[in-house]
């Protein structure tokens, strides 16, 4: 973002600090700048990034602000922001990608709560054909029963007591007028 706007980041604004240190030379001319850069050595840089930051300049005794300290404080400051571009980039395709899987995990969850409704319905449809297939092979037992001569009254109640026990509810009352034309 621009200097003292938000960042996208969703935390506090940013601020550029005051320069609350001076410069740690000793550090500094410790680091080897081509050699750190050669062998990409991150914690030389890293060991340098809060002098570098918040070293305050304008206190510097100026016999430290030599041209060649200068040049040096100058190149880590560039390989520094080089390498937090780097780890901005990185952590922005770690987002995207973090994005993409939270995205991929919301339409699974979508898709399974649409097959759930499926497989809801699809059992309902199956119970109420269970339902009906019972109905018929109660009236179908109770038809073969008649046809092979069993006496009405006999018939009437085991149909009576079958179809309240298998129910659950009140018994099922089959009539003469129910049951076809008797023998």
């Amino acid at each position: 973002g621009a200097p003292g706007g938000g960042g996208g980041g969703g935390g506090e604004p940013f601020r550029f600090e005051a320069r609350r240190a001076r410069l740690d030379w000793r550090l500094l001319h410790a680091v080897d700048v081509d050699r750190m850069m050669r062998e990409n050595d991150l914690d030389a840089l890293e060991s340098t990034l809060e002098t570098v930051a918040f070293g305050d300049v304008s206190v510097e005794d100026s016999r430290n602000l030599t041209a060649n300290n200068s040049r040096k404080i100058l190149r880590l400051a560039q390989c520094q922001v080089e390498y937090l571009l780097h780890v901005q980039d990185t952590l922005v395709h770690h987002k995207e990608r973090l994005r993409a899987v939270a995205e991929r995990a919301q339409e699974d969850a979508a898709d399974a709560r649409a097959a759930g409704r499926d497989e809801r319905a699809k059992a309902k449809c199956a119970r109420a054909e269970l339902r009906q297939a019972r109905k018929a092979l109660r009236t179908y037992e109770v038809l073969e029963q008649i046809r092979s001569g069993k006496p009405l009254d006999e018939i009437l109640t085991g149909a009576i007591l079958f179809a309240g026990g298998a129910s659950g509810g009140a018994p099922m009352r089959l009539g003469k007028d129910s049951l076809g034309p008797s023998s």
